[in-house]
């Protein structure tokens, strides 16, 4: 048997060293990118909890506002009807506005988390792919060394 470094049995440890910094990398990457996806999972709980409490704030004023107009119905002159009326359209629109706002911010984050969900997939798949490699140039270069064993053993 002819042992030499271009014996390609001697190349599969190379491949292999190869498919190990490849597969470090990959790691380093995946963790990378599930660090992005958490942060954009904080940044949307934080929109969505923002959305509701503007959903609750409005909610309390219309309920003051109602409860004025209700309680105050035989004080209240209809011009200051029309004033608490006014008042009431504005936090409408600005309420309304805001919320806007954050569910525009909200679609825009749940899209770049799906980006990355998606990358973070495909770097999944690239390690799937290398580690299959890995074991099956694993096996290869055990069962060449084994093999160069047995020729030393059975010389010496």
């Amino acid at each position: 048997m002819h042992f030499s470094f271009t014996n390609p049995s001697l190349l599969n440890f190379s491949a292999l060293m190869d498919i190990s910094k490849e597969l470090e990398r990959l790691v380093k990457q995946k963790e990378e990118l599930s660090a992005v996806i958490q942060k954009i999972d904080m940044r949307l709980n934080n929109l969505q909890s923002s959305a509701f409490a503007l959903a609750n704030y409005y909610v309390v004023f219309q309920g003051v506002i109602l409860t004025i107009i209700c309680n105050g119905a035989k004080n209240l002159k209809p011009s200051d009807r029309w004033f608490l009326f006014t008042i009431s359209i504005l936090a409408v629109l600005l309420n309304l506005s805001a919320l806007i706002k954050a569910g525009i911010k909200y679609i825009e984050n749940k899209g770049t988390r799906e980006i990355f969900w998606f990358r973070l997939s495909k770097v999944y798949g690239k390690i799937f792919m290398l580690d299959c490699s890995y074991e099956d140039e694993k096996i290869n270069s055990d069962a060449f060394f084994s093999i160069v064993l047995e020729h030393f053993v059975k010389k010496g």
